[in-house]
């Protein structure tokens, strides 16, 4: 804040499109380690690829629309953002 004027924000959501990106990630990671012979940091990746997996599929799907959205976050509590429409981001978790 300058001079009591608004420069900036911090968006409040959590993108599924992002989010299945970083789900994506993780397995790959998971099976360069595994070819690595790194097999905890493997084991680590797939841990924390299906942690994500089950976040998302909890988070941000409606099972009323059958369609994935990103979720908006005020303080403690979160919302599906459905009322923006289904977005391009949301078939990229199917």
């Amino acid at each position: 804040m300058t001079n009591d004027v608004i420069n900036g924000y911090s968006i409040n959501q959590e993108s599924v499109d992002l989010n299945s990106f970083l789900y994506k990630e993780k397995i790959l990671l998971s099976k360069i380690a595994k070819e690595l012979n790194c097999i905890k940091d493997s084991e680590k990746y797939e841990e924390e690829a299906n942690y994500l997996k089950e976040y998302i599929n909890k988070n941000m799907y409606s099972f009323k629309t059958g369609y994935y959205y990103d979720l908006q976050i005020n303080q403690d509590k979160y919302k599906l953002l459905v009322n923006r429409g289904k977005g391009t981001e949301g078939f990229i978790s199917l």
